[in-house]
């Protein structure tokens, strides 16, 4: 997964594993809610699903191809500044 296009700032680039990591097809992407004036500050894979973190929104992508990737906003009112502040839990210690 590819992001950071200062041109398109709420687009998800991905490639075909198949065709090479390096391999981008210019129809492999997707745009968060691209007319709501937020840009994407960084991706978590946790819980087996793609968390994409724009400033002020959190979305969740499931699925393993394009054929079946499922986009949906998890939180809106809530994102990051920075790729640094995002983390996953730590397993809950048990006594």
């Amino acid at each position: 997964f590819l992001v950071g296009n200062t041109t398109f700032p709420s687009r998800v680039q991905f490639s075909d594993l198949t065709n090479g990591i390096t391999t981008y097809v210019a129809t492999d992407f997707f745009d968060l809610d691209k007319n709501n004036g937020q840009y994407i500050t960084g991706l978590i894979s946790a819980f087996g699903n793609l968390y994409i973190f724009e400033n002020n929104s959190i979305w969740m992508l499931t699925g393993s191809t394009r054929d079946d990737f499922a986009l949906q906003k998890m939180v809106d009112n809530v994102g990051t500044l920075s790729p640094q502040s995002i983390a996953t839990p730590r397993p809950f210690a048990t006594s």
